[in-house]
């Protein structure tokens, strides 16, 4: 008898970016099926969004551990800062300041735009 076949080599191939963002959507506990209905742009909001939540559980996490730990009957003066454990909060970009003659023509090109779009539809 001849000997039985091994089975084919499977190579690994590159990922495309859709199937790494669509499994990180997937990882962020988003479900597969809503992926398909969102804009590149409410994906990529959706995904940080998740990952500030989980930023956010670990800082509580951590914060009650810590706290449980400084009301056991260990002293105090063996705890390093919560500050070192957690890490520092990070703060917001601040907003850009604008030209208000800018914002003006800003909003005059949107307002002209929409019209445009207005009476192309009629």
């Amino acid at each position: 008898p001849a000997a039985p076949k091994s089975p084919p080599k499977i190579t690994p191939r590159a990922r495309t970016l859709t199937e790494i963002i669509f499994q990180t959507w997937c990882q962020a506990g988003f479900l597969p099926d809503s992926f398909w209905g969102e804009t590149p742009r409410t994906t990529m909001l959706a995904i940080w969004g998740a990952r500030h939540r989980q930023v956010a559980d670990f800082r509580n996490i951590v914060t009650g551990a810590w706290l449980g730990g400084m009301l056991s009957q260990c002293p105090p003066a063996q705890y390093p800062q919560l500050e070192k454990l957690i890490g520092a909060e990070e703060k917001p970009a601040e907003a850009k300041k604008i030209d208000p003659k800018e914002a003006s023509a800003n909003a005059r090109a949107w307002g002209e735009w929409l019209r445009a779009g207005a009476q192309k539809g009629r």
